[in-house]
């Protein structure tokens, strides 16, 4: 009897080896983590948010594990490019630029702008009341590029930040008076944060394209986490 043993325990390995050898590697996956309610971080580690469980969904519809990173906005493109990550879990603004060089799946959500500013700042009703003020954006984003197209016209000036928190940050403090996220974002933050300095108050500034998230064109498996997201 005990002379099968180890044959049998061989058989055994030889099996969980070939099955793990069949096993994908996980996905690759990346937000940006102080986008909140997007992706956040999390106080019993890592991060949470909308976006943070929809990749965790896509993963899990097309059988797959994924490893979600946390990085800055303006370095998300860069390293996807790269082949860093397979996709793109933050909320991405479709443009043409972008569109020429990766994929998108269908939007899920609307980029609607709104400033984020001081309770008890000045009443701003059209973008022309904030000429000559600073205006702080998330760098990389498309509200970057739009503000900066707009500063000739309205006359303010952007300043950008390397992540969402040290936007709101700014404005906080009163460097740039008002802050441009998009419309959960800026909830978000009106809710999240705890300070003297709050509540924010919110006015809305235009309706724009929509959130996708993103995959490299070269991307040979691009075709499924469409098909399947």
């Amino acid at each position: 009897m005990n002379r099968y043993v180890p044959s049998t325990a061989a058989a055994v390995l030889l099996l969980a080896t070939s099955a793990y050898a069949q096993e994908p590697p996980p996905l690759r996956a990346a937000v940006d983590g102080t986008f909140a309610p997007h992706a956040f971080p999390n106080l019993s580690g890592g991060y949470q948010g909308f976006n943070v469980d929809l990749a965790n969904e896509i993963a899990k519809r097309l059988k797959r594990k994924v490893v979600i990173d946390a990085a800055q906005f303006s370095g998300l493109v860069p390293a996807l490019q790269a082949g860093t990550y397979d996709f793109l879990a933050a909320p991405t603004t479709v443009t043409k630029e972008r569109a020429e060089s990766m994929l998108f799946t269908e939007g899920y959500l609307n980029t609607d702008f709104q400033f984020l500013i001081k309770k008890g700042s000045p009443k701003v009703e059209k973008l022309e009341d904030l000429k000559g003020k600073t205006v702080s954006v998330n760098k990389g984003s498309a509200y970057d590029s739009w503000a900066r197209d707009l500063e000739g016209k309205i006359g303010w000036k952007v300043e950008s930040f390397g992540t969402q928190t040290d936007a709101v940050q700014a404005v906080l403090v009163g460097v740039p008076m008002p802050m441009l996220p998009a419309i959960p974002s800026s909830h978000g933050r009106s809710r999240t944060t705890r300070s003297s300095n709050c509540p924010f108050c919110i006015r809305p500034v235009w309706s724009g394209p929509r959130h996708c998230a993103r995959i490299p064109e070269s991307y040979a498996r691009c075709s499924t986490l469409q098909s399947n997201a």
